[in-house]
């Protein structure tokens, strides 16, 4: 049922570009039009929010622009002509579709049992069979994505229901990083609250939980050439590794739908590619992240300058290269004058609170062939309490930059080094503050010299949890959870998670 429904959907939304509306409402007293002409004559006025059926437009030049015209139906029976400057089409078609399934399913409970459809045959579509479309469906959508990889400007989907505070206006929320474990909005990293709740959930015994802790039924993964039901496709590698056969086709909107797991880097490209942080996406999302982190904030201009090209977060600011900014004599003695210690990038750079601090620098002694290291860094102590701080910087707690696996004699050459090197001195850290977390939850374990929890299912599952790592040396209680689809490899005493079977 639900595949005839998505063709449908697809179909009714080609069909928008010549059909749009099964109604249009005009939001102030237009006149109504014999034909799609301002010439033509009129034939009276639209009512204010009344709600015309329609079922087609027709588009119109003028002085090198369109106009579009809905062809509406009127009281008396006959039919009339309105622009598109004051009236606006509101059809549901996602809801006509659905209906014109039930009607199919049970013709004679529908309501639309009194309305005529025609059998269309294919590749003709339209209220009276009148379009033709000579395209392969699954092409059309699947074009339509490439589309999006091979564009150099990458074009991304917003999350609009949560007021998502991030630094600059080059990268919003995407679905994708709500609820993934780690901070991206600065406002109270509201994208996390309440996404403990998956962390402790049970699944019922007819459920196969996912590793990102929501569930589904177990029948799906039974089911041959049926796609990964979980949106991390944990599912997905017990059926690999069970069930599903070598022309095993996956769904057309896999990878639209799809999230990261810790396992798989968890920036999210927002097209089913997860790379690491500052890692590169095929269509480029990347580059907004970067951007949004490259901010100058309340930065002294020559400051901003000068940190952009020696931490080489970018190699070009305004299309001149960091070579020929700084070869500037004026640039360099300026950045003198800025403010030690000085907090650079202004916003944090990993989990929505760990922040770098650089002291005064002597450009002439700095190696600029190399990515510069922070001297400090800097994060918030109720979140990573396992961290014992050497001293307080404004509202932030701070360790030297050795002390956090920044080794003066190890080279780093890219931005991304630099944080692939202190990421995993900060992934033991919480990303919200806990609310009456106690023992009782049977489904947690409690990572040691850490308030951190992590449900038992990330036991051994090859990504680090805790601080010290003991969520994958737990080797004897990874045996005795109640978990059937564990396995243990010979002459090994612990159970590992169906998960890393992919690894």
């Amino acid at each position: 049922m639900y595949s005839t429904i998505i063709r449908l959907f697809i179909i009714l939304g080609i069909a928008l570009a010549v059909c749009e509306a099964t109604y249009v409402q005009c939001l102030q007293r237009v006149p109504i039009f014999t034909c799609a002409k301002m010439s033509c004559p009129d034939v009276g006025w639209a009512i204010t929010h009344d709600h015309y059926p329609c079922d087609c437009f027709k588009i119109e030049k003028v002085l090198g622009k369109n106009r579009k015209w809905y062809k509406i139906d009127l009281p008396n029976g006959n039919h009339g002509y309105v622009t598109h400057d004051h009236c606006s089409s509101n059809g549901n078609v996602s809801q006509f579709a659905e209906e014109y399934q039930y009607y199919l399913d049970r013709p004679f409970q529908s309501n639309l049992s009194d309305q005529t459809f025609l059998n269309c045959t294919h590749p003709w579509f339209g209220s009276g069979c009148q379009y033709l479309l000579e395209i392969n469906e699954d092409e059309f959508v699947r074009d339509s994505f490439e589309m999006t990889l091979t564009d150099n400007i990458f074009q991304q989907t917003c999350y609009v229901l949560l007021e998502c505070g991030r630094s600059g206006s080059s990268i919003c929320l995407d679905w994708r990083e709500i609820c993934n474990g780690r901070t991206d909005c600065l406002n109270d990293g509201i994208d996390e609250i309440g996404c403990f709740n998956l962390e402790i959930n049970e699944c019922n015994r007819n459920d196969y939980r996912c590793h990102n802790g929501l569930c589904i039924p177990k029948i799906f993964l039974e089911m041959k050439f049926v796609e990964a039901q979980c949106f991390d496709g944990s599912d997905k590698i017990i059926k690999n590794n069970h069930l599903l056969e070598a022309n095993y086709r996956p769904h057309l909107f896999e990878y639209q739908e799809y999230v990261c797991r810790p396992d798989e880097g968890q920036f999210t490209c927002g097209d089913g590619q997860c790379v690491e942080d500052f890692g590169q996406c095929e269509n480029n999302r990347h580059l907004a992240l970067t951007q949004s982190i490259s901010i100058q904030g309340n930065l002294f201009y020559p400051c901003w300058i000068v940190m952009i090209c020696l931490s080489k977060i970018m190699n070009k600011i305004e299309n001149v290269t960091c070579d020929q900014l700084m070869q500037s004599s004026e640039i360099i003695e300026e950045f003198k004058n800025c403010t030690f210690p000085l907090e650079f990038p202004v916003t944090p750079v990993l989990f929505g609170h760990v922040r770098f601090l650089y002291d005064l620098k002597q450009i002439d002694n700095i190696n600029t062939t190399l990515a510069l290291k922070p001297d400090y860094v800097c994060y918030d102590e109720q979140l990573c309490d396992f961290l014992t701080p050497t001293f307080p910087y404004k509202n932030l707690s701070c360790r030297y930059g050795n002390e956090t696996s920044f080794d003066l004699n190890v080279e780093l050459t890219t931005w991304k080094s630099v944080i692939d090197s202190v990421k995993p001195y900060f992934i033991g850290c919480i990303t919200q503050r806990y609310q009456n977390i106690s023992s009782h939850y049977s489904s947690l374990y409690h990572c040691k010299n850490s308030s951190k929890y992590i449900s038992k299912y990330r036991i051994l599952d090859g990504t680090p949890d805790c601080f010290l790592k003991d969520d994958e040396r737990a080797f004897e209680l990874s045996c005795l959870l109640n978990q059937t689809l564990r396995f243990q490899c010979p002459d090994e005493k612990q159970c590992h998670s169906p998960i890393i079977q992919e690894k």
